[in-house]
Formats: C-alpha cells, structure tokens, sequence
C-alpha cells in the first residue's frame, strides 16, 4: 500500500498529465478542423484533398484516442483523491 505522501505526489504527477492531455486534444482538435476545411475548400484540387482526408482520419482517431485517455485519467483521478480522503 503506498503512503498518503506517495498518493499525494501521485496524485500531482497525474494532475499535470491530465492538464497536459486536454492541451493536446484542443490542438488535434484544431488540426481536424484545419484539414476538413482545407478538403473542402480545395475540393477541386485532388493532390490537396487526398492528403488532406487522410490527415483527417488520422486526427480524428487522435481525438477520440486522446479523449479516452482522458476518461481513464479522470477515473484514476478520482480513485486518487479517494484514496486521500480515506487517508485523511
């Protein structure tokens, strides 16, 4: 079993992990929209339109990759903090 001091640096580690996986889930969300607007935009230039629905799909499985990890990471989060507070 760890100590409440582990938990307690545990828990700070995670928190900065979890802050940093939203930063990146805004920034592929902004890529998404960036290559559906290049696709549909320069929809009659197929050496960009290509390019740009596969970078597409990539980023949207980013995204949803990204939002799972931040599911698990709330719940690790809160297993956490519960720890603490039965600590405590």
């Amino acid at each position: 079993m760890l100590s409440p001091q582990q938990i307690r640096q545990q828990f700070v580690t995670q928190a900065k992990l979890y802050n940093r996986l939203k930063k990146w889930l805004a920034n592929t969300m902004v890529l998404s929209s960036f290559f559906i607007s290049l696709a549909l935009f320069f929809r009659s230039i197929p050496w960009i339109v290509w390019p740009a629905c596969i970078l597409f799909g990539c980023s949207v499985t980013a995204v949803l990759t990204i939002g799972l990890a931040l599911k698990r990471g709330k719940d690790n989060l809160d297993k956490l903090l519960l720890l603490l507070n039965q600590e405590a």
